[in-house]
């Protein structure tokens, strides 16, 4: 079992990372669900309070994933001399 993903498939962190945010989704959805159909109250200001601190965080998971590492973009650009270089958004590596 690899760790990492490399060109023959994936490894074991990218599918645990994409199952982690699916629950995170469900979670949040079904939090917001849930907290629409109770009375105002304490218990709703407490629901929603999670819902929103949980959309927050996949927000930014989504964001890092997008913007860090995620995109084709910021993937590694195989070089025609062999070699592998991280260009970084929306440059074209020189040495092809």
């Amino acid at each position: 079992m690899r760790w990492a993903n490399n060109t023959q498939g994936d490894g074991i962190v990218s599918p645990a990372l994409h199952l982690g945010m699916a629950l995170l989704i469900m979670l949040t959805v079904g939090l917001g669900w849930y907290g629409g159909g109770l009375p105002g109250g304490p218990e709703k200001g407490d629901v929603f309070y999670w819902h929103k601190r949980l959309g927050a965080l996949l927000l930014r998971c989504w964001w890092s994933g997008c913007c860090g590492t995620g995109c084709r973009r910021c993937r590694p650009v195989h070089c025609g001399v062999g070699k592998q270089s991280w260009p970084g958004p929306g440059i074209i590596c020189t040495t092809c």
